[in-house]
């Protein structure tokens, strides 16, 4: 029957206009296998069908992808085999909104059977319909937890939606060091403001709920100031005080002799602002030589001032 018209009773429109496609199919056989088919026909009046025409305004589902589906529907089985993991994924997805759950389970069973290296690769295609799934999302939890780097170097990372990285975000960020989750959130923002054309002051809106869940206090002192203060301009002005405060306070915790290595590192650094006063232990006049005696040489013990050891760096 899936291939002839005979009997057929409905019309099904896939798509929109001019690339829309119609199928011809038998409004009983639609009844009995999807639950879906049988709550859309049902808003029809009973009687002669043979004028219903079904717009399936699916966005999500492709031409190809719902004639697969309703190949299975008709014929009760597929190869899924010949598909590879994305395209296995949609025809996962399409499943589930047709009412499906026999195939949803069989689909899910030999992606996690036979492609998990695969599914790995395409984690971000996996993580962003899992949650409809109860198999695939216990297979993403679990990897999330061992590998939480596969979510961040994802091949498809520029396509993440904002939710997407939030949601990871929010659940995996203490998994992940706090300056790996900084660069991605950067590297994401400027890849989403050459997708829709906004300018750089468009950054911070789009970085701004991810950054609550980046602990700067565990980012590097070299790390900070040479990729986070480059950007300062994507937080508020407030927030950035705060943060650059609680940053370089817990520095100087870690510090032994906070005097003896200033936070705020002179030239190389092109970002340094030095201090127009010189550090309180220092006398602001260099000193003075009597004339009745040579300079005298530097002592053999070092000043009470330092440390005897190496500074400790945080």
């Amino acid at each position: 029957l899936f291939e002839s018209e005979e009997y057929a009773d409905v019309t099904i429109q896939v798509g929109s206009e001019p690339n829309a496609k119609f199928f011809r199919v038998h409004s009983l056989i639609l009844r009995t296998r999807s639950p879906f088919f049988r709550s859309e026909l049902l808003k029809y009046a009973t009687g002669n069908t043979k004028n219903i025409v079904l717009t399936f305004n699916q966005p999500n589902i492709s031409v190809g992808i719902f004639e697969i589906l309703l190949r299975y529907i008709y014929m009760g089985r597929i190869d899924i085999a010949n598909y590879n993991v994305p395209d296995t994924l949609s025809i996962l997805s399409a499943a589930s909104k047709l009412e499906l759950p026999d195939l949803c389970t069989y689909i899910q069973d030999y992606l996690l059977t036979f492609k998990k290296d695969l599914l790995k690769q395409h984690f971000a295609l996996v993580n962003r319909i899992a949650k409809d799934f109860e198999n695939l999302s216990a297979f993403c939890k679990e990897f999330l937890k061992k590998s939480p780097e596969f979510f961040l170097h994802d091949e498809s990372f520029a396509s993440f939606k904002k939710e997407e990285l939030l949601d990871f975000y929010a659940k995996s960020s203490s998994l992940v060091k706090p300056i790996d989750l900084w660069d991605k959130l950067i590297e994401w923002g400027i890849l989403q403001l050459k997708l829709t054309g906004k300018n750089h002051d468009a950054l911070g809106d789009i970085v701004k709920p991810m950054i609550p869940y980046i602990d700067f206090k565990r980012i590097e002192r070299v790390d900070f100031f040479q990729k986070v203060r480059p950007f300062r301009y994507v937080f508020n002005e407030d927030d950035y005080i705060q943060i650059l405060e609680s940053t370089l306070r817990d520095l100087s915790s870690k510090s032994s002799h906070p005097s003896s290595h200033p936070l705020y590192n002179p030239s190389p650094h092109p970002l340094h602002h030095p201090s127009s006063h010189p550090p309180s232990h220092l006398s602001s006049h260099p000193p003075s030589h009597s004339s009745s005696h040579p300079p005298s040489h530097p002592s053999s013990h070092p000043p009470a001032h330092s440390s005897t050891h190496p500074p400790s760096h945080p």
